[in-house]
């Protein structure tokens, strides 16, 4: 095969890519969604990446094919179409961090942030901040033949006590890993003078829910317990989730207070950050473009059809268990997310101001995928600010 005809496909590739990024695929077939999201989340994550590999592979390949053919300026072309796309991405990200620190009225948007050296570009993951100490694996439970650990960021120096995020990580209830899931978040907030625990729990399709609950609940009873031991402040817990894990993050909230009354917690949830989540796992759930979550919930994580165990599904969803008592919550979507629709968090928005006027808020995100807070972008910096005046909001 010759270097043209590489050329056009790779170049044709690049152009999908930059499409999928601000239009990603919807449909009833999962995998399709699934690839798009994969992209999407990718590329949106690592925008600089791609645009050094596309121009390093089409700068290249033009070295092995006559400058004058026709097909070869239709590649340039739609390269050039393919770097605009990610590059007005990037822009939007920019912009979008500038109106949210406008409307927050935040007195500590980090302009520093925008102004990264290349290599900074280049490197989005975070693995260490100065001034956070992450203390790894601790065990909090044993249960079922596995060891349920949980990790500790906080800052270095600190006096007194501290307030506390709970973090529980994503993957549909049967995938996910603690210590590689909201890293930004955390290190962000640590910095900032927050102790920070994220929590490991079992997953299906070993485990049957509500078991996954218990063992969230299992990590909230490790941190009364040892509150003392890392200068924990119980009167200022919120707790955190992406996809799945701001499911179980969601029930940990709203029913804080009923177990605080009935002696089995301490100290009642003061917030709820919560990330593309799913809040309602009913089959009937109308704003669902595919039925992935009907089918994972019946054959994997409560293995029994709605029909089977109706009640079980309406306790699993927590739209069906907002009160009057539910503590303030933050409720974070990406418009583009093709697998957990943002209709779904503006449901429990719309659910949760009804029955508590003004306890929730809604930051749509846009053009990002979803658990795009997996990477330290423009858009993750944008959506921390807002984290910021909340958290200061709702720890006072």
């Amino acid at each position: 095969m010759s270097a043209l005809f590489f050329l056009c496909v790779l170049t044709i590739a690049f152009f999908l890519l930059s499409i999928n990024l601000w239009a990603p695929l919807r449909c009833r077939i999962a995998k399709v969604n699934f690839f798009s999201f994969l992209c999407g989340f990718t590329l949106g994550g690592l925008p600089w990446h791609f645009v050094v590999v596309e121009i390093a592979v089409v700068a290249f390949l033009s070295c092995f094919v006559a400058k004058e053919n026709p097909w070869v300026h239709a590649c340039w072309g739609l390269g050039g179409v393919s770097l605009l796309l990610i590059i007005l991405h990037v822009l939007q990200g920019r912009r979008f961090y500038h109106q949210i620190g406008e409307q927050n009225g935040s007195t500590e948007v980090d302009e520093g942030a925008l102004d990264l050296g290349f290599w900074q570009k280049m490197r989005p993951l975070i693995g260490s901040v100065n001034g956070v100490k992450r203390v790894c694996d601790i065990p909090f439970r044993h249960i079922d033949g596995q060891e349920l650990c949980l990790d500790i960021y906080r800052p270095e120096h600190t006096s007194g006590k501290t307030p506390v995020l709970l973090y529980i990580h994503g993957g549909a209830w049967i995938m996910g890993y603690r210590k590689y899931q909201g890293l930004p978040l955390l290190f962000h907030l640590a910095a900032r003078g927050w102790t920070v625990v994220s929590v490991d729990y079992r997953l299906s399709p070993r485990a049957t829910f509500p078991e996954h609950l218990e063992d969230v609940r299992a990590a909230q009873a490790w941190l009364e317990e040892h509150a003392l031991e890392y200068g924990l402040d119980l009167d200022r817990v919120v707790v955190a989730g992406t996809s799945a894990g701001a499911h179980l993050a969601a029930l940990l909230a709203f029913e804080s207070r009923s177990r605080v009354a009935q002696g089995l917690l301490r100290a009642h949830v003061k917030g709820a950050l919560l990330f593309a989540g799913i809040y309602d796992v009913r089959a009937d759930a109308s704003y669902w473009h595919h039925d992935v979550i009907k089918k994972i919930w019946a054959r994997y994580v409560l293995k029994k059809t709605q029909q089977q165990a109706a009640s079980a599904y309406i306790d699993a969803s927590p739209i069906q268990q907002v009160s009057s008592g539910v503590p303030p919550v933050l409720l974070v979507h990406g418009s583009h997310d093709n697998l957990v629709p943002a209709a779904e968090s503006k449901v429990l928005l719309q659910e949760i101001n009804r029955v508590a006027p003004g306890k929730a808020t809604y930051v749509e995100v846009p053009a990002a995928q979803h658990s795009f807070e997996y990477f330290y972008s423009l858009h993750t910096r944008a959506v921390l600010q807002a984290v910021d005046v909340f958290m200061q909001r709702v720890a006072l």
